[in-house]
């Protein structure tokens, strides 16, 4: 049985998931926020996270979760825009590498992945935010783009308990399922061919391709590199930060 935990207001679903884990509390355990006053994405940054919104965490640490964050950041993601695709009418979402769902250049989900190591890996911790039904008058200026308006329902816990069962199945599959999930991630993500700009070189790029296990290829000064799933940061032409 999966162990949710329900709470109103926090600072982070992140803060309260690795105090729990640390606690011994089981692998599946997922916190769930109406609302975040903290609410963070890579690198630190501020992910607003009023009412309205989908904010939970989830504590991974089983011993078979052995898999490194860019195939764990793909199915993720995959399995989040899968369950959204099946609520969603008039519009279609895309990836932007690594760990976000977005429309029309704006952010509609992010995904954070935490690892606790004490030699070994310890734990993982998984945070998903989606833009599910917050007031779209009140994200208007972030970049940001709700769902509301595009959403057939309107009970974020059918959302929720959906995706932690896509979830549950698409790691359980791992790695036979891999190509599959890998090419639903590719097919959607629309960069490929376009430039981009490297946030910590300040230097532009353009995307060149794909890596089998998530990472991106990028062309800069007749030069290329290949960075693995997070390993860069990233702005694509067209969208927010």
């Amino acid at each position: 049985m999966r162990l949710i935990i329900y709470l109103d207001k926090l600072t982070s679903t992140m803060d309260i998931a690795h105090i729990l884990a640390e606690k011994g509390y089981p692998h599946g355990t997922v916190i769930v926020a109406e609302e975040q006053t903290q609410g963070r994405g890579r690198f630190e940054r501020k992910w607003y996270s009023p009412k309205g919104g989908l904010w939970f965490s989830i504590i991974l640490r089983s011993k078979d979760l052995l898999i490194q964050s860019s195939f764990l950041g793909i199915i993720i993601g995959v399995s989040v825009l899968e369950v959204l695709e099946k609520f969603l009418k008039d519009i279609e979402l895309n990836f932007k590498w690594p760990n976000d769902i977005e429309y029309n250049g704006k952010k509609v989900a992010g995904i954070l992945i935490e690892s606790i190591y004490e030699k070994e890996l310890k734990y993982i911790i998984v945070g998903v935010g989606i833009n599910l039904l917050v007031d779209p008058n009140d994200i208007k200026d972030l970049k940001a783009f709700s769902l509301r308006d595009y959403i057939t329902t309107y009970d974020k816990n059918i959302v929720l308990i959906e995706v932690l069962e896509k979830l549950e199945t698409n790691l359980n599959g791992f790695p036979h399922n891999w190509k599959e999930i890998f090419n639903f991630y590719k097919n959607k993500f629309p960069y490929i061919g376009k430039g981009v700009f490297i946030r910590n070189k300040n230097q532009k790029a353009k995307v060149i391709d794909m890596t089998e296990d998530g990472g991106i290829v990028l062309l800069t000064d007749n030069k290329v590199q290949k960075y693995e799933w997070g390993g860069v940061s990233l702005e694509f032409e067209g969208t927010s930060h």
